[in-house]
């Protein structure tokens, strides 16, 4: 009986792998050592005010991207539309990955001040932020949507560099389709925050990546590096079945030799 429930296991997790996508795809990435590219980036919404510039504090190669004072307008860096192919509608069994290394100078004045990474449709018919937030909180980074607006996620704002991550699954109306994540911890409840915006029936092609934020931000207080848009799969409910499996025959060796004994 032990055998054959190791083969069901191991033909279980076989035949799920199977089923979804072999690994990730990178649309997008700029790690910004030839500074911030014309050709890649774009001030919003008034030309030639950029509010990020090529910098070598903070880097992880020879440069990292710093966000500056851009007066009269102070918004966001967009990508230019078509810089990123259009990874057209989120699939079942897959998420779209917007993530950014964030250094985070942590100033608490003057206000107000903000930094984060936008994971947006073109013209923001929908879109998903994660970062820092005067307005919503000194302290505690945040995380907004379209539709819910803006929350404080309660984790405490901390000098350095953090991964900002936001993962967009396909539109289903609930809570829990888009997830943030900072450091690799995921900070939203997926049972109460994290619907995506409808679009005839489903949820909105996500093509452009924003990284600044529209509130002025005295000191210059924020970098960002390691920028990416990725197609992923989802986590393999298989190898949880397949663990649980192992476990199960583990289990019923322990048994027998307790009985055994």
């Amino acid at each position: 009986m032990r055998k054959f429930v190791a083969l069901f296991c191991v033909a279980l997790i076989v035949g799920s792998f199977a089923a979804v996508p072999a690994k990730a795809s990178t649309i997008f990435s700029d790690n910004f050592e030839s500074g911030v590219s014309g050709s890649v980036w774009e001030a919003v919404p008034a030309a030639n005010t950029f509010i990020l510039v090529g910098d070598n504090a903070h880097a992880f190669g020879t440069q990292s991207a710093k966000q500056v004072n851009a007066d009269p307008f102070i918004y966001n860096m967009r990508t230019i539309l078509g810089a990123i192919p259009n990874p057209g509608p989120i699939v079942a069994g897959t998420r779209e990955v917007a993530s950014v290394m964030f250094w985070d100078d942590l100033n608490t004045s003057p206000t107000p001040f903000g930094g984060t990474i936008m994971l947006a449709k073109d013209g923001l018919s929908d879109f998903y932020q994660l970062g820092v937030n005067s307005a919503v909180s000194i302290n505690n980074y945040y995380m907004r949507t379209s539709t819910e607006g803006n929350l404080a996620t309660g984790v405490a704002r901390t000098q350095g560099w953090h991964e900002l991550r936001i993962e967009a699954g396909p539109y289903t109306g609930n809570f829990g389709d888009v997830l943030f994540y900072i450091d690799n911890n995921l900070v939203s409840n997926p049972a109460t925050f994290g619907k995506r915006k409808i679009n005839t029936g489903s949820g909105f092609d996500l093509n452009e990546i924003r990284l600044g934020l529209s509130v002025k931000t005295p000191g210059s207080p924020f970098w960002y590096d390691n920028v990416s848009l990725d197609v992923v799969p989802e986590p393999a409910t298989a190898l949880l079945l397949g663990t649980s499996c192992l476990a199960m025959t583990g289990c019923g060796r322990r048994n027998r030799r307790d009985h055994r004994a």
